[in-house]
């Protein structure tokens, strides 16, 4: 519907109203619980970076295709060719996605009943499962009875810490290359590419690399560390290539945090509860998505860009001193 809305968009109503269907826009979220009710917790960190090659695959393809037909046609066809792409995904999801994902464990049935009096058992037990996951979902009290899980407050503030510069950063930026440096449509895709590229290869390969061989915690404070200085650099950057070169580790950083952060907080929960505690880290992401293009177009307009980089200097050192005190 988004896509769809967006492609025949003529006036500022249409396009406002276009935007209301992302509400639901969370494939990546979704898959994510998926692939965390599928697979063991030795596995599952390597597994979301290999799950996060392919959506990085797409980010590659999009930029550079959805330029090229908004530069050569215009930016409605770009939309609708969107719009077939998800109706694709769709098709797709209908006819692969497992019908039943959580392995829930059974009540044993008496070896005397028949296979009539069992079926029955077995379909009360899962909607019994179904209706308490719903009312978990909807408790306030098991929202803050997962939240004070050990380690589980911690990790969603460090999402939310790392995640609002670079939430600033990949909603302003096209912004900032267009008015300040001038760059195209087509040329602001290859800097999306550029992104998208570095983010395939860290999650598609860096992740099952670093995680054989180095612990989550050491992970965490070695990436806020490098984000310091990275922010740090780049607030004093004044063209496109300093700028390149400060995305650089900031990119692989946050594509190392967004799959570990997820992998370690199912973790921290009992597996009845990764599907409410994967939903609170969506929620930070949409807290964080909320709040960066206010506070950015703010910064941009009465500061200029070079204060993205103060904001995850600042954000980056109170993320890192958590993980060493």
């Amino acid at each position: 519907m988004y896509y769809g809305l967006l492609s025949i968009a003529i006036n500022i109503p249409i396009l406002f109203l276009s935007c209301l269907p992302s509400v639901f826009m969370h494939a990546m979220q979704g898959g994510s619980m998926v692939i965390t009710d599928l697979t063991n917790h030795k596995e599952r960190a390597s597994i979301l970076g290999k799950v996060s090659l392919f959506y990085a695959c797409g980010s590659v393809l999009g930029p550079g295709l959805g330029g090229y037909i908004s530069t050569h046609y215009s930016n409605h066809l770009a939309a609708a060719v969107a719009c077939l792409g998800s109706l694709l995904s769709v098709f797709l999801l209908v006819c692969f996605l497992p019908k039943v994902q959580k392995k829930e464990p059974h009540s044993p049935v008496p070896e005397d009943n028949s296979d009539q009096t069992a079926g029955p058992q077995f379909k009360k037990e899962e909607c019994n499962i179904l209706e308490d996951a719903s009312k978990a979902l909807s408790s306030p009290n098991k929202m803050l009875q997962v939240i004070n899980y050990p380690g589980v407050k911690h990790l969603l503030m460090t999402k939310v810490l790392t995640g609002l510069p670079s939430s600033i950063y990949s909603v302003m930026l096209p912004i900032v290359t267009m008015n300040t440096f001038k760059y195209t449509a087509q040329q602001n895709s290859y800097w999306q590419t550029y992104v998208a590229v570095l983010m395939m290869i860290t999650q598609g390969f860096g992740v099952g690399f670093l995680t054989k061989r180095v612990s989550d915690q050491s992970l965490f404070k070695w990436v806020t560390f490098v984000f310091i200085w990275s922010y740090l650099f780049m607030s004093l950057s004044h063209t496109v290539a300093e700028m390149l070169v400060a995305m650089a580790p900031i990119i692989i950083g946050m594509a190392l945090l967004s799959v570990i952060i997820n992998s370690s907080l199912t973790q921290l929960v009992p597996s009845s509860d990764t599907g409410l505690v994967l939903a609170m880290a969506m929620a930070c992401d949409a807290l964080v998505g909320t709040v960066a293009p206010i506070l950015g177009g703010f910064l941009l307009k009465s500061y200029g860009h070079q204060t993205f980089g103060c904001i995850g200097f600042v954000t980056s050192t109170i993320a890192f001193a958590t993980f060493c005190f």
